[in-house]
C-alpha cells in the first residue's frame, strides 16, 4: 500500500496549476495550506504577504544560515510545487525573483486580518430538544466507522445514514472499496484483497486518509463532484468544532453533495428538523483536520490489548471489529462478557503473512492499541514475541518460488557470456552458473520469433537467435530451398559439437535434379526446453 498518512498538501502539489489557483479563491483553504507548511515556509510567506513586489533569490539566501541551506532549498521547492510562490523569468533581471501567488496573498491576508471561524449554527428551541448529544455523537462514529469496517470483512452490510430529503449521497462503498483495492470483485461477490487486510491493521487515521484519497480521486474521475468544492470543504472542515452544529443552507450544491458523502463515511451526523438541516462534525473529523499536515493525531487512552510473554493476548472489548482483526494473526481462546483472550500462535501469524500483512504490521498494531496500563512500559510488546513474529516471517522469506526456464549445452563460452549480458540487460536473468554454464531466465521473456523470410530459432530470454537464411540461385544451393524448377533433396545432419541449446544445426547439401519441384514445409516443433527444427521435402 502507499503511505497512509495522506496529507492534503502532498496531493495539492499533484494537481494542475489551474485547479490550484481555484483552491486559492477561499481563505479558508489558504489558511488550511499554510498552517500544514514547514516551519521555513511559513517565515518565507509572512516575510512577503504585505510586500507586492518580487525579491531575487539571493535575499532568501540571506535569510537562512549555511548549515540551514537544505532546509531553504526544501521550502522553495514545496512553495513553487503549490503555486504559493510565483517566480518571474531571467529577461528583465540575471537572476529569478519571487513573488507570492495573488489570490493566495489576498486570501490568507484576509484570513489572518479579520476572518473569524465558521459560525456555529444557533438551533431553534424547537430542535434542540432533540438534537445529538456529544456523547451520542461519539457513539454513532465509532458505530459507523465499525459498521464500514466489517463490511470490509464480510460481516455485515454497508451502514446507511439518516435518510435527508434534501440531501441524498450517491456515495458507493463498495466500489470505493474496490477503487482503493481493499476488496475485489468475485462473480456477484465481493472478498477483502492484501491490501485489505493491511488496510484493517492501520490506525483510525490512517484508514480515513486512504478512504479520502480514492473519493478524491474518484470524484476527479468521475466528475460527479468537482474537485476544488471536495478539497476546499474538508480544508475549511479544519476550521470547525467537532459536536457543534453547522448549517447547510448557505452551502454551495457541491458542498452539500460532499456533506452528504462525508456523512455516509461517519465523518458528519445529518440533523434534520422541518425543512431546516444541519450537520455535526464527529470525532472523525476531529481526527481529519487534526492532520492536515500529515501529522498524527494521538488516541492515548483507547487501546485495549495486554500482550504476554507467553504470546496470549487480552483483550478487554466487546467489539466484533477489533475481535475480527485480532483473529488475523492470533487463535483465539475464549471470550468473556468484557474480555476476549486468544494466543499468538505460528499458524495463525503465518496465515497474516501470507494475505499480505507484514511482521512489522502486526507489532505496530499490538503497540498501537495497548492498554493504558502498559502503554508506557518499555518494550510495550515483549520482545519474546516480537522477536518470534519477526522470525515466523525470516522463515517464509527463505525459499522464493519462480517460474523460470533453465537453458544448458551452450555451443561455447563465448555464447553463454553473450546471452548472460543479454538476460542481465533485459532484466531476465534470475539465475547463472559459469562453470557448468547453467542460465535461468523468467518465463515471461521466453519468446519464439519466426517471420516468413527467417526462421529465428532461439529463446529471447538468453538473447541467443539463430538465424536460417534461405537462399534461391538457379545454379548452386548452399543453405535452403531450391526455387524456380529445381527439386531439393535435403539430407540433415547432427553434429555432436553443433546440437547445443536444444537447436538442430542445419548443414545442407543438395543434391539438385531436373525434376519438377513439389511442396515443402517447414516445421517448427517446440518441446520442453528444446526446439527441434525440421525441413520436410516432399520429392
Amino acid at each position: 500500500m502507499q503511505n497512509p498518512y495522506f496529507s492534503f498538501i502532498n496531493y495539492l502539489e499533484t494537481l494542475p496549476p489551474i485547479k490550484i489557483d481555484k483552491l486559492y479563491e477561499s481563505h479558508w483553504t489558504c489558511q488550511a495550506v499554510f498552517r500544514s507548511l514547514p516551519p521555513v515556509a511559513k517565515q518565507y510567506v509572512l516575510r512577503l504577504l504585505y510586500v507586492d513586489h518580487g525579491f531575487p533569490e539571493s535575499t532568501f539566501k540571506s535569510w537562512i544560515a549555511k548549515k540551514s541551506i537544505s532546509k531553504h532549498d526544501a521550502a522553495l521547492a514545496s512553495l513553487a510545487r503549490l503555486r504559493i510562490l510565483v517566480s518571474s523569468d531571467r529577461q528583465t533581471s540575471p537572476e529569478s525573483t519571487y513573488k507570492l501567488h495573488p489570490s493566495f496573498q489576498q486570501q490568507l491576508r484576509h484570513g489572518i486580518a479579520g476572518s473569524a471561524p465558521p459560525p456555529i449554527a444557533e438551533l431553534p428551541p424547537a430542535a434542540q430538544s432533540s438534537a445529538p448529544t456529544a456523547e451520542s455523537l461519539d457513539k454513532y462514529a465509532m458505530n459507523h466507522w465499525e459498521r464500514l469496517l466489517l463490511f470490509l470483512v464480510g460481516s455485515s452490510r454497508p451502514p446507511t445514514t439518516i435518510g435527508i430529503s434534501t440531501l441524498k449521497s450517491k456515495l458507493n462503498v463498495k466500489i470505493l472499496y474496490q477503487s482503493a483495492g481493499l476488496m475485489a470483485a468475485e462473480g456477484d461477490s465481493s472478498a477483502i484483497t492484501d491490501q485489505g487486510f493491511q488496510f484493517l491493521l492501520l490506525d483510525m487515521q490512517a484508514q480515513l486518509w486512504t478512504l479520502l484519497r480514492e473519493y478524491i480521486t474518484a470524484a476527479e474521475r468521475d466528475g460527479g463532484v468537482e474537485v476544488a468544492a471536495v478539497i476546499s470543504f474538508l480544508l475549511q472542515m479544519a476550521f470547525q468544532q467537532p459536536r457543534q452544529p453547522y448549517s447547510c443552507r448557505d452551502l454551495t450544491p457541491g458542498h452539500q453533495r460532499v456533506v452528504a458523502d462525508l456523512a455516509q463515511l461517519g465523518i458528519l451526523y445529518l440533523y434534520q428538523n422541518g425543512s431546516r438541516v444541519w450537520y455535526y462534525p464527529t470525532m472523525l473529523a476531529g481526527s481529519l483536520s487534526g492532520s492536515l499536515a500529515g501529522t498524527p493525531v494521538s488516541e492515548e487512552g483507547q487501546g485495549y490489548l495486554l500482550v504476554e510473554t507467553n504470546y496470549r493476548v487480552y483483550a478487554y472489548t466487546n467489539s466484533p471489529l477489533q475481535i475480527e482483526i485480532l483473529n488475523l494473526f492470533a487463535r483465539p481462546d475464549y471470550q468473556l462478557p468484557n474480555l476476549y483472550v486468544a494466543t499468538i500462535t505460528m499458524k495463525r501469524v503465518r496465515a497474516a503473512l501470507s494475505s499480505g500483512i507484514s511482521a512489522d504490521q502486526i507489532i505496530a498494531f499490538l503497540q498501537q492499541q495497548a492498554h493504558p496500563h502498559v502503554a508506557h512500559r518499555t518494550p510495550v510488546v515483549p520482545e519474546t514475541v516480537a522477536d518470534q513474529i519477526r522470525l515466523w516471517e525470516t522463515d517464509m522469506l527463505r525459499v522464493k518460488n519462480t517460474p523460470a526456464y533453465l537453458y544448458e549445452s551452450f555451443p561455447s563460452p563465448n555464447a553463454f557470456a553473450t546471452c548472460v549480458a543479454f538476460a542481465e540487460a533485459n532484466g531476465a536473468l534470475l539465475f547463472q552458473d559459469p562453470v557448468k554454464q547453467y542460465l535461468a531466465g523468467w518465463v515471461a521473456r521466453h519468446h519464439w520469433s519466426r517471420s516468413r523470410a527467417s526462421v529465428k530459432c532461439g529463446l529471447l530470454a538468453q538473447g541467443w537467435v539463430a538465424r536460417h537464411h534461405w537462399s534461391r540461385s538457379r545454379a548452386s544451393v548452399k543453405c535452403g530451398l531450391l526455387a524456380q524448377g529445381w527439386v531439393a533433396r535435403h539430407h540433415w545432419s547432427r553434429s555432436r559439437a553443433s546440437v547445443k541449446c536444444g537447436l538442430l544445426a542445419m548443414l545442407a547439401s543438395a543434391l539438385c535434379f531436373g525434376i519438377k519441384p513439389h511442396w515443402q514445409m517447414v516445421c517448427i516443433l517446440s518441446h520442453m526446453e528444446h526446439t527441434y527444427i525440421t525441413t520436410l521435402c516432399a520429392g
